[in-house]
């Protein structure tokens, strides 16, 4: 009852919490299935389970098709679809699956289906909160007349079951700059879907740790991987955020700065990397790099900051972001092993130049007010192009003036954080632009 009853609590204080956010149900499973079951086939069971006081809906996969999705009405749950970008799902998966597949039909009679890949922990006992963004996915339109879920990879044999203890319909605008750092989503590890984006390996449990400091590095969470074998080989944590940006917004050679707050009882090394343009293919292509580099963290139970730097050789429109704790050759004094605990908290990450061809930027020009609510006047040399950005990279306003000193109306953008760029004679001048 206590579990079932913090649950609740969870939605509602989220509710209140995040802003940007509405939701339809949730289903959380307390007592029941909630009209929830098998959806097609027979290649699983679904059933409802205590869970330990919990509350799930219990998956037994007999193949790699195993699904589940609401039996009523009509297999779609009067879902509409147009009102929410979001499928939030709470999940504990003791099966070797990686993937989740959700499927439907839309109101427009679009049938389909579509992959959210190695966002599943394998063989875990700690339950795990993933976004799964449905923006843009064909079949999600309108009043849907099914949807389902899928569990998926590596066929089941002699494993675990899953157990979903809750879903979520939600809208979730993307997070402030200020909170996913530029390329980090969640850095702080505040935002209770952190694991989301923290995917991949069974070598080590992820878990969100709640303790508030000085427990935790900044704030009242922080991430916790503890290893649960004797590695061998060096496997990577790795975000599903991936952070694009307008082509040539970030030009080769500009400096990235990524840096970490580590905390361990065992000396290691920590590696970060980011993956630049990936093409989604096995392996780096022509039109990505991967950029690595490694610090060492001393084993003596204190927070320590680490500061990792990148140098691209190619002009970035998509970064990734990796990290992990070193293996050496599964022997060496330095490799990690079987239940050791490494926690990290306060991410961030930084943009060199701010966001600027090196040796060729516009000097001379200056914005004022900033933050600005209505009017925002911009000196310039000689005038030029003015594009302003919203913090995915998408162009929102856009102006030409010959002037030197030029008012624009900024009354129409929507408070939040922007990039401005003034293209002049070949030269361009890029600064942040935060509206009230």
């Amino acid at each position: 009852m206590k579990t079932q009853l913090l649950k609740k609590l969870t939605f509602v204080f989220a509710l209140f919490a995040i802003t940007s956010l509405s939701a339809q149900g949730p289903w959380t499973f307390d007592a029941d299935l909630e009209g929830w079951g098998q959806n097609f086939g027979n290649h699983g069971t679904v059933a409802w389970d205590a869970d330990s006081g919990e509350g799930a809906l219990k998956l037994t996969r007999l193949s790699g098709n195993a699904n589940f999705g609401p039996s009523v009405p009509n297999n779609g749950g009067g879902v509409d679809a147009d009102a929410f970008n979001t499928i939030r799902i709470k999940i504990k998966n003791g099966s070797q699956a990686i993937h989740i597949r959700v499927g439907g039909a839309g109101g427009n009679g679009t049938n389909g289906n579509t992959d959210f890949n190695n966002v599943l922990n394998q063989a875990s006992g700690v339950y795990q909160t993933i976004d799964l963004p449905m923006t843009g996915i064909a079949f999600w339109n309108g009043t849907l007349s099914n949807f389902w879920f899928g569990i998926r990879g590596n066929p089941p044999g002699v494993e675990g079951d899953i157990f979903v203890s809750s879903i979520e319909l939600v809208n979730v605008t993307p997070l402030p700059p200020a909170q996913f750092s530029e390329f980090i989503a969640n850095p702080n590890f505040e935002d209770i879907t952190g694991l989301g984006h923290m995917s991949n390996t069974t070598d080590f449990d992820k878990t969100i740790i709640e303790a508030a400091t000085p427990v935790s590095q900044n704030g009242d969470r922080h991430f916790e991987l503890k290893f649960i074998v004797d590695p061998i080989s060096t496997k990577f944590i790795f975000s599903n955020f991936a952070k694009a940006y307008t082509p040539n917004l970030v030009a080769a050679s500009t400096e990235f700065t990524v840096k970490m707050w580590v905390k361990s009882a065992h000396t290691a090394d920590i590696i970060v990397r980011l993956k630049n343009n990936d093409d989604g293919l096995a392996g780096i292509g022509g039109n990505e790099e991967l950029l690595t580099d490694m610090k060492p963290v001393t084993g003596n139970s204190v927070w320590q900051e680490l500061t990792f730097t990148f140098n691209p050789t190619m002009d970035v429109e998509q970064i990734n972001f990796w990290f992990t704790v070193n293996v050496i050759d599964g022997a060496s004094p330095n490799d990690p092993s079987n239940g050791d605990i490494f926690l990290f908290d306060n991410m961030t990450a930084s943009i060199g130049t701010p966001l600027s061809i090196k040796g060729n930027t516009l000097e001379g020009v200056s914005i004022y007010p900033n933050p600005a609510r209505d009017v925002l006047t911009l000196n310039t040399p000689r005038g030029g192009d003015i594009t302003v950005y919203n913090i995915l990279g998408a162009q929102v306003k856009s102006d030409k003036t010959l002037l030197k000193e030029y008012r624009m109306n900024v009354s129409d953008l929507k408070s939040g954080i922007y990039l401005l760029r003034v293209n002049s004679e070949g030269k361009q001048f890029t600064q942040k632009l935060v509206i009230q």
